[in-house]
C-alpha cells in the first residue's frame, strides 16, 4: 500500500483520492495494484470540469447509480 504524507482517503477500497500527487507518489501508486483508480483532491474541490466529472463518474458507479 502507498503510504503518503498527506491526506488519503479511500472510497469503498477502490479510489484513492490524496491531497497532493508528488512525481514519486505518482510513482508508488502506479505501482500499487491495491489502487484502482485515484484522484487529486484540490482538483477535485476545485471543480476542474473533466477531473470533478471523472470522480463524480467513478463514485456514481461504485454505487451503481449511473
Amino acid at each position: 500500500m502507498v503510504v503518503l504524507n498527506c491526506v488519503n482517503v479511500y472510497i469503498f477500497g477502490k479510489i484513492l483520492v490524496a491531497s497532493c500527487i508528488t512525481p514519486e507518489v505518482n510513482t508508488r501508486i502506479e505501482n500499487d495494484s491495491t489502487i484502482c483508480t485515484y484522484f487529486n483532491l484540490t482538483e477535485i474541490l476545485t471543480e476542474q470540469k473533466l477531473q470533478y466529472k471523472n470522480f463524480i463518474q467513478e463514485v456514481f458507479s461504485l454505487l451503481q447509480l449511473e
